[in-house]
């Protein structure tokens, strides 16, 4: 039996795929709202009562990153997979460390990240994830679990990996979604996240982990996803910013929780305290966070010292 944090898309989305293997899912959710929503398989049950978590060995956390910190405390001793993507604005700690602060063991501990939209999965379409880990057994038996033909999961020693190129392209995405709303075009828009993907691997490696993951399905994968396809929340969001309207108008439109917001200004105070230099990072975030126009950001990066490509 599986125990789910949070009857958003992806929450019901998760729930639908491994209820279609006869697991018992339980789907928790705070609003009976989202609950409505949940898909109708036979062997998905949902609930209001937190309480109902004591019967279930395994849990999936599928809530915004913002709210994680809030509900650890049910999970102490029980197998988690984190299935969120961002870094905790407050402490600015990624979903891995945050777990691990608020008393999870690291041999219960799972990251579940790639490229992959819920309405897919709703609709039996095939995806690939990764699963990032302490234990290797126990990831492998998890991997059993939860693989099917049409959803396919890999493991990966680098969970740390894992948690940060979910999180951090989603500031990417923004950054995409910007450039192709003010319209400055396709070239700009793949030079951005050539380089983008540069600056995910910089801030990945000061963090822990490994370069070579991010070339992998939580990395390049994700990214290529969430930066080029309109079904990605970020990626819209920066569409509507390119277009000239406020964060505030932005999010209101949205109607989602938009990830990337809060995980840019995690990743801005970061980078300022750690000396870093990460241009689109900064950029995107005073866009956001400062009101700096379009233009004037453009030409912050355009105006940088000329270096070599791998510097």
């Amino acid at each position: 039996m599986i125990f789910v944090f949070g009857a958003g898309k992806w929450g019901n989305a998760l729930s639908y795929v491994l209820s279609k293997k006869n697991i018992p899912i339980t789907i928790y959710d705070i609003n009976e709202r989202n609950l409505s929503k949940v898909s109708s398989q036979k062997h998905i049950k949902s609930t209001t009562d937190i309480s109902e978590i004591s019967r279930h060995n395994l849990v999936i956390i599928a809530i915004p990153t913002q709210s994680i910190k809030d509900i650890l405390g049910y999970c102490k001793e029980k197998d988690i997979i984190i299935a969120s993507k961002g870094i905790d604005i407050s402490t600015h700690k990624d979903v891995v460390d945050l777990a691990l602060e608020h008393g999870i063991k690291k041999e219960n501990l799972f990251v579940l990240s790639g490229p992959s939209f819920a309405e897919d999965v709703l609709k039996d379409l095939p995806v690939a994830l990764t699963l990032g880990y302490f234990n290797k057994e126990k990831a492998l038996n998890l991997q059993n679990l939860i693989s099917s033909p049409l959803f396919r999961v890999y493991t990966s020693n680098d969970i740390k990996g894992i948690a940060l190129g979910g999180a951090i392209k989603n500031v990417m995405a923004i950054a995409s979604g910007i450039v192709e709303g003010a319209g400055l075009g396709e070239s700009a828009q793949a030079a951005l996240v050539t380089r983008g993907l540069k600056e995910m691997i910089k801030i990945g490696k000061l963090m822990g982990a490994k370069e070579k993951t991010f070339y992998g399905l939580s990395g390049v994968g994700d990214l290529f996803l969430t930066a080029n396809s309109n079904k990605s929340r970020n990626k819209r969001f920066g569409l509507l910013i390119g277009r000239k309207k406020t964060p505030k108008e932005a999010l209101e439109e949205i109607k989602e929780v938009v990830e990337g917001y809060y995980t840019t200004k995690a990743l801005y105070d970061i980078a300022v305290e750690r000396n870093l230099d990460l241009p689109i990072t900064k950029a995107v975030y005073k866009v956001l966070y400062e009101n700096m126009s379009i233009e004037d950001s453009m030409n912050s990066l355009l105006s940088r010292e000329l270096k070599e490509e791998d510097d």
